[in-house]
């Protein structure tokens, strides 16, 4: 009797085991309508600009299955082990993209099947674990030591330019031909002036050394306080960050974890001052919401407003003493940074026939900023999967956000949990509203989902704390331990490929100071990675993509020499030969002809531009500014600096301007190079 029983458990295991494989099929693959293909079909039918699919048969059956996935697992109990197990899969699909080993990727899957088959090894209760908080710490600082760039000096792009901000615009200044354009903004003041102070004092290198190290040990620190404020014990601490360093956003593409930039520190001095908040330390919290006010006005101030809507609600006399301290400290960076978003200019960018605050949200930030469409510009793919992921992970989390509230005792956890619900579907109907209207950009521009990491990490922690006693230990420990695998490769390979890069890079600069032009170009191609030369050299290299200015007044000039730099490298040599260039950095098999290479080192090779006998045309046409006389004494003096032979003509025509006897044209276009193979220039004076 017992043998079988024992017998039609193991086939009823069987069946369970069966139907969880189909239904992992059905949710992630099954044709024509997955999981994932009905929402992308449906919520997202806009962006394709296809028709919602109808409810046919096939979609009809497919969502009763669905249903019906849902309805057996809470019924089997297997429903939380299903869940894992899918996220487990799901992160997968990120680990192995960071592994080139195909061993720890068996692994991997045989821990996910190991967790969803329910093989589970001798339980071990939380409460036996004893540990030091210092331990605890510790295990945080590797997580997050082994998903950062490594310690070389071979930084990320965002690094240089955020560094060069405050290096340049501070301490060393800039010139004309500095790619480093932006201006020095109140909104960052701290991080400007102690990261660019702190590298023109020590030196590039070990001033990375130094502010990264930092970077690493505060980002550690605000997690282990933050963590530690939500009671959660050293293995659930463990397991959320572990789950969190694999995807640190839901919508948006922000980090917290990663390269150190101004938002980072300020989002890291914000964390610090939410645990503070949290555990009723209000003198901390002050402290810290003022440093993360002073690293970026826009994070600081709105998990200030945050918390003190809160307070204000519940009126705390005591909070009312900090808000004003608070707000008086703050008003050296609030003042100009209101006059500057109120009264700022928000110049016309003519290659778009655009604002400033359009082209900036809607072409160079859409990633961050702008999930909807916008005057008639379609997403490329890679855009429609971000935003659709980041809507599907919105709605996932807002439900998540309704089921926890009624298992969170805490009152500021809970206020956590309304606010998400309410604050990312209002931020999305706002980005959808100023997507339509006349002058669109405004609201995009303000990074409205800037504040989404903060919210999933709080949110997980809840998750997390609220199953801690359905927590198998020992899987976790399992799990904890692949993901660090996977951060030491992808560390490992980092440092590979940054050091490659940088010592290409190094041998290059060396040239170029011995060289010693007034500026050079670098091929829009292989830019990425060349942030290091401004700095390292003092040579200015004109202008970056990536280093992409924050203010609006000065947008259009960025653009313009972005556009410039980028027609040269199409073949319009001639646009800089006004401007002493003489060098330009690119490919070694590039293809224009507008310089010869005297230093081949693979993308990072050396062109000499040839010397050039000539001047730019003056701007004759339809300016109304110069005689006849004046314009053929300009020609003449420059036809004979230049050692050329054109020849002087002069026309009269009628016209409909007032410049009677003016120039108003010539036969060549404005601002044309003017060369030996120039053989005849007509001035068109008005009569």
């Amino acid at each position: 009797m017992k043998q079988m029983l024992k017998m039609y458990k193991n086939k009823f295991k069987l069946i369970q085991l069966l139907f969880l494989i189909s239904s992992l099929y059905f949710l992630t693959s099954f044709e024509p309508y997955s999981f994932f293909t009905i929402i992308k079909d449906t919520l997202f039918a806009d962006y394709q600009k296809i028709q919602i699919l109808e409810l046919d048969a096939v979609l009809t059956s497919s969502l009763i299955f669905y249903i019906l996935i849902c309805i057996y697992s809470k019924v089997s109990g297997e429903f939380s082990r299903l869940i894992l197990f899918l996220v487990l899969y799901d992160s997968f699909e990120t680990f192995k993209g960071w592994s080139e080993n195909y061993f720890t990727h068996i692994i991997y899957l045989a821990f996910a099947l190991y967790l969803l088959f329910n093989f589970s090894p001798k339980r071990i209760e939380f409460k036996d674990l004893i540990y030091k908080n210092w331990f605890n710490y510790f295990f945080i600082f590797l997580i997050v030591l082994f998903k950062t760039p490594p310690f070389t000096s071979g930084w990320s792009p965002s690094e240089w330019f955020k560094i060069a901000r405050g290096y340049f615009g501070i301490f060393v200044g800039r010139n004309e031909h500095s790619a480093f354009m932006t201006p020095n903004s109140p909104r960052s003041f701290l991080y400007d002036f102690v990261t660019g102070g702190i590298i023109n004092l020590l030196g590039i290198e070990f001033g990375y050394f130094l502010i990264k190290f930092f970077s690493i040990l505060l980002v550690s620190y605000a997690l282990y306080k933050l963590l530690n404020s939500l009671n959660l014990g050293v293995l659930e601490q463990l397991l959320v960050l572990s789950i969190f360093v694999l995807n640190q956003d839901l919508i948006g593409g922000n980090v917290v974890i990663g390269i150190f930039e101004d938002d980072r520190f300020a989002t890291a001095f914000s964390l610090l001052a939410i645990s503070s908040w949290l555990t009723n330390r209000y003198k901390q919290y002050s402290i810290f919401t003022l440093l993360s006010i002073f690293t970026h006005i826009q994070i600081g101030l709105f998990w200030f407003g945050f918390v003190s809507v809160f307070e204000l609600f519940k009126r705390n006399k005591l909070y009312l003493k900090h808000i004003r301290n608070i707000l008086l400290f703050s008003l050296p960076v609030i003042i100009p940074t209101a006059n500057e978003f109120l009264f700022g200019k928000n110049e016309l960018v003519y290659a778009f026939n655009k604002t400033s605050s359009w082209v900036y949200a809607f072409i160079f930030q859409a990633y961050h900023v702008a999930p909807f469409e916008v005057d008639g510009i379609v997403f490329n793919d890679f855009l429609l999967r971000n935003w659709s992921r980041g809507f599907t992970n919105v709605l996932i989390f807002c439900l998540v956000s309704i089921y926890l509230y009624k298992f969170t005792k805490n009152e500021k956890l809970k206020y956590f949990v309304v606010f998400f619900t309410l604050y990312f579907p209002t931020a999305l109907l706002l980005l959808f509203l100023d997507s339509k209207l006349s002058n669109p950009g405004q609201l995009s521009s303000l990074f409205l989902f800037r504040y989404d990491t903060v919210f999933y990490l709080i949110i997980l922690s809840l998750c997390v704390s609220n199953l801690r006693n359905k927590l198998d230990p020992s899987l976790i420990t399992i799990y904890v331990l692949i993901i660090s695998v996977g951060l030491i490769n992808v560390y490992s390979s980092q440092a590979s490929k940054y050091n490659s890069i940088d010592q290409k890079l190094q041998s290059t600069e060396k040239v170029l100071e011995q060289l010693n032009p007034e500026f050079i170009l670098i091929e829009p191609n292989v830019e990425l990675y060349t942030g290091s030369i401004e700095f390292r050299t003092n040579i200015p290299t004109y202008v970056s993509q990536k280093y992409i200015t924050n203010s609006l007044s000065n947008f259009p000039e960025w653009y313009e020499k972005l556009e410039l730099r980028g027609r040269f490298f199409q073949g319009e040599c001639e646009l800089f030969f006004d401007k002493n260039l003489e060098y330009f950095l690119g490919r070694e098999n590039n293809t224009i002809k507008c310089g010869e290479l005297i230093y081949p080192n693979g993308d990072y090779s050396i062109f000499k531009i040839p010397e050039m006998k000539g001047f730019n045309l003056p701007t004759f046409n339809s300016s109304c500014e110069y005689t006849k006389e004046e314009g053929e004494k300009i020609l003449i003096e420059e036809r004979i600096k230049s050692n050329l032979n054109f020849k002087i003509e002069t026309i009269y025509e009628e016209s409909i301007l007032d410049c009677s006897g003016k120039i108003i044209g010539t036969n060549l276009d404005q601002g044309l190079f003017i060369d030996q193979e120039i053989e005849k220039i007509v001035l068109v004076v008005d009569k």
